[in-house]
């Protein structure tokens, strides 16, 4: 990833069987504290959401707060960061999954946000079924 550019992609429908995909090959590779340490980044912002998802079902009212909207900013620079520090595990991970690049695509969109959250899930969980590393 060095040198290019991160652009903005959506996250594909199939979000579970990318997961799915990259861990059974992959799994090996990751711990599982790396994995949750980069979920913990997003954990709050999502409660936030996914609640006021519940109380403003309109489409029109799925806007991110200017608040997560601010702690995704923040995280992204975080797992930028992380990626430099860790080229092997981290940004092994960022670039196979394209994290940074559905990130970056979610667009103040509170459902994308959602789903890259559950995208996070899924990797977790498929790590945990493959046999991934603990710590």
């Amino acid at each position: 990833m060095a040198g290019t550019r991160i652009t903005e992609e959506q996250l594909p429908a199939n979000y579970v069987d990318q997961a799915e995909h990259y861990m059974r090959n992959h799994a090996r590779y990751m711990t599982t504290s790396k994995l949750r340490n980069m979920m913990s980044l997003f954990s709050m912002a999502y409660h936030r959401e996914r609640l006021a998802s519940c109380q403003a079902p309109n489409q029109h009212e799925q806007k991110l707060s200017a608040e997560t909207e601010s702690e995704l900013l923040s995280a992204r620079v975080r797992m930028v960061y992380e990626y430099g520090r860790d080229k092997k595990c981290i940004g092994r991970l960022m670039e196979d999954t394209q994290l940074l690049h559905y990130l970056k695509g979610i667009h103040g969109d509170r459902t994308a946000f959602l789903n890259y959250y559950h995208y996070l899930e899924a990797l977790i969980a498929y790590h945990k079924f493959y046999g991934g590393r603990e710590n």
